[in-house]
């Protein structure tokens, strides 16, 4: 592809992409370059897929490489300041790698003490707290999702539904 060819192919695309990003309907964007360039509609789709590209790279990193290079900048952190005696920074360095991964307990534990609540006490209690136990349960289901290995298909990695997935 020509310098030129090439560079009308990225104008093409920057028009494609705004499109995209205002939702217009697929359909809307081929009848746009098939009217506006005088393209077929897998010239369109060329370029609607150069476009989507251009979108999924605004996601960037991902979670879990954020995690990835916070750890190794503290670790290096770690490191560097045992290796210089500043026990006392290493240490903080150190509960804050903890916090970063999750391991660390809670600070505080509350405990109650039911016994002397009746049956309809005890009752309007845990349906006071089932809400937020609930919600709590579904995040931490969430984190652990989330965890899991990334799958390799793009379209997967943006939520969107894979074209072979039957609904249900």
């Amino acid at each position: 592809m020509s310098r030129s060819a090439k560079s009308e192919f990225e104008r093409r695309v920057d028009d494609v992409y705004d499109l995209l990003v205002s939702r217009v309907t697929w359909r809307a964007i081929v009848s746009f370059c098939t009217a506006k360039w005088g393209v077929s509609e897998r010239q369109a789709c060329r370029y609607m897929a150069a476009a989507r590209e251009r979108i999924r790279e605004l996601l960037g990193p991902t979670q879990a490489e954020h995690l990835a290079k916070a750890l190794a900048s503290y670790e290096a952190l770690y490191a560097k300041q045992v290796a210089g005696a500043h026990y006392g920074e290493a240490r903080a360095t150190l509960d804050s790698i903890v916090k970063l991964l999750g391991l660390a307990a809670p600070d505080k534990l509350e405990v109650y003490d039911f016994s002397g609540y009746s049956d309809k006490q005890l009752a309007e209690e845990v349906a006071r707290e089932l809400p937020g136990l609930i919600s709590e349960a579904e995040r931490l289901t969430r984190r652990t999702t989330q965890k899991d290995p990334e799958p390799s298909d793009p379209e997967r990695k943006l939520g969107l539904p894979h074209p072979d997935a039957q609904a249900g």
